[in-house]
C-alpha cells in the first residue's frame, strides 16, 4: 500500500506487523512494526482493499490508518469484522472485498461486518459450536468437509468473478469448491483426472497486450497435487480425462409454480431420466390450458 510492503508471521513475533520503508523493501527498520496482538492469537496475514492495508489474527482484523511523520506511521485501528483468519493463506480480494476462512465458514468484509458465504448452503459443512464439519451429499453427489488440522493446505484465490476454495479432507485428499460471486452458488470440483487441485492462482499481470490477437487476461493457474501446472483452454479435456458434470434441477413440486396457470407454454414432463432414456419424450405444446400438439 502506497510503496510499502507489509509482512507478519514472524514465529519470534507472532503478534507484529511489519513494513518497510517507502518504495524501499530493502529497509525495514527496527520501529517499523506493530505488535496488534498476544502470542497465544496470531496474526496470520492480509490483504491491501481500497488503499488501505488490513490485517488478520486468528481473532480480530485491523486496518492500519497512514499516520507519516509520526514515530509508528501506522495507526492499527480495529475493523468490526467479528471474524478471524483461521488459515495463512486463507484469504484474497476481488478488489472490492476480502474474502478469507474463518473458523466457521468463508466470509467476506469490506472491512465491516463479515457476510457468510457458507451458512446458506454449506452450514454443516463447517465447525460450528464445538461441532467439527460433516460431508454433505446432495443428488449423489457429496463434498468433503475440509480438515481443519489441515489449514495450512487452505487456499483462496479470486478470478473472473469466481472464488475458489482448495483444501484437504480428513483423508488428506486435494478438494475443490467454486463460488459464482455474481450469482451467490457453490458448487463442488472435481478436477484435473481426479488429481484435484493443490492451488488456484490468478496471473496479477496481463498476459498480452490489447492488440494482440491471442491476448489473455485474467488468465488462471491451476498447481496439482501431483506437481503439475494447468491453465484453462476452451474444448480441451480435463488434463487427459473428458470434464463430467453433475446438474441438480429444481426440486418437485406439486405443479407449476406461476400462479396463472392458463398459459401458452411449452414444457418436458419428465419423471424418470434414467429410465426414460430409451424412450421417446412428450412435449405438450399448451394454449391457454389446453394441449393442442403432442409430440
Amino acid at each position: 500500500q502506497g510503496g510499502n510492503i507489509f509482512g507478519c508471521g514472524d514465529p519470534l513475533r507472532p503478534g507484529f506487523v511489519s513494513f518497510s520503508k517507502n518504495f524501499q523493501p530493502d529497509s525495514a527498520p527496527d520501529n517499523y512494526s506493530i505488535e496488534l496482538c498476544a502470542p497465544s492469537t496470531p496474526l496470520l496475514g492480509g490483504e491491501i482493499l481500497n488503499g488501505n492495508s488490513y490485517v488478520a489474527s486468528t481473532d480480530k482484523w485491523w486496518r492500519l490508518q497512514p499516520s507519516f511523520g509520526s514515530v509508528n506511521q501506522y495507526t492499527p485501528i480495529e475493523a468490526p469484522v467479528g471474524r478471524g483468519l483461521a488459515a495463512p493463506y486463507g484469504h484474497t480480494t476481488d478488489g472490492s472485498r476480502i474474502f478469507f476462512v474463518a473458523k466457521d465458514g468463508i466470509y467476506a468484509t469490506s472491512g465491516s461486518k463479515g457476510i457468510s458465504l457458507t451458512d446458506g448452503d454449506y452450514y454443516n459443512l463447517f465447525p460450528h459450536d464445538g461441532v467439527p464439519g460433516a460431508n454433505v451429499t446432495y443428488n449423489g453427489v457429496t463434498t468433503y468437509a475440509p480438515d481443519y488440522g489441515r489449514a495450512e493446505t487452505f487456499r483462496l484465490a479470486y478470478c473472473n468473478n469466481y472464488l475458489f476454495f482448495d483444501y484437504q479432507d480428513a483423508s488428506g485428499t486435494p478438494r475443490n469448491m467454486v463460488f459464482d460471486v455474481r450469482h451467490g452458488g457453490w458448487s463442488t470440483d472435481v478436477i484435473l483426472g481426479g488429481v484435484g487441485a493443490s492451488i488456484h492462482y490468478a496471473i496479477e499481470q496481463q498476459e498480452g497486450s490489447l492488440g494482440s490477437a491471442d491476448a489473455n487476461y485474467g488468465l488462471l493457474i491451476v498447481g496439482s497435487s501431483n506437481g503439475n501446472l494447468y491453465r484453462e483452454v476452451d474444448n480441451a479435456v480435463d488434463g487427459t480425462i473428458p470434464i463430467q458434470c453433475y446438474l441438480a434441477t429444481n426440486e418437485m413440486t406439486a405443479g407449476d409454480e406461476r400462479a396463472q396457470k392458463l398459459f401458452g407454454d411449452v414444457f418436458l414432463d419428465l419423471i424418470n431420466p434414467a429410465a426414460a432414456a430409451a424412450t421417446n419424450f412428450v412435449v405438450s405444446c399448451m394454449s391457454l390450458g389446453t394441449p393442442f400438439q403432442t409430440t
